[in-house]
């Protein structure tokens, strides 16, 4: 069942602890800020609220998007960021057995996750 999130007078920053972001269209557009997303994350995270940021592209290691965002003037680490081959790297290292021989077929970095 889909939770809708109710009417607050309170900063969203004092009801959750953390904010799962959504990357392209949420905080950017390609290349470019969404107006006014990296002011909004930088004044939740001053009021104690984790920041993790989603994407399904699986294009970019998680280190290369952190760094578009510290241009837009984010204070981010590579960990925040959670990429669907990272996704998939994680869910396969739990199914298989360490060692065990896996065929990748995508991008060239997904066999590095």
């Amino acid at each position: 069942m889909t939770r809708f999130l109710k009417g607050t007078d309170r900063p969203l920053a004092e009801a959750y602890q953390l904010a799962l972001l959504d990357l392209d269209g949420v905080v950017y557009r390609g290349k470019n800020p969404v107006e006014y997303a990296a002011d909004s994350i930088r004044a939740a995270e001053a009021a104690g609220m984790t920041i993790e940021y989603t994407t399904n592209n699986s294009s970019r290691f998680q280190h290369v998007v952190a760094d578009q965002l510290k241009g837009f003037g984010l204070d981010v680490e590579p960990w925040q960021v959670i990429t669907s081959s990272v996704v998939a790297a994680r869910m396969v290292a739990k199914a298989l057995p360490a060692g065990a021989r896996v065929q990748v077929l995508g991008a060239e970095h997904l066999r590095d996750e």
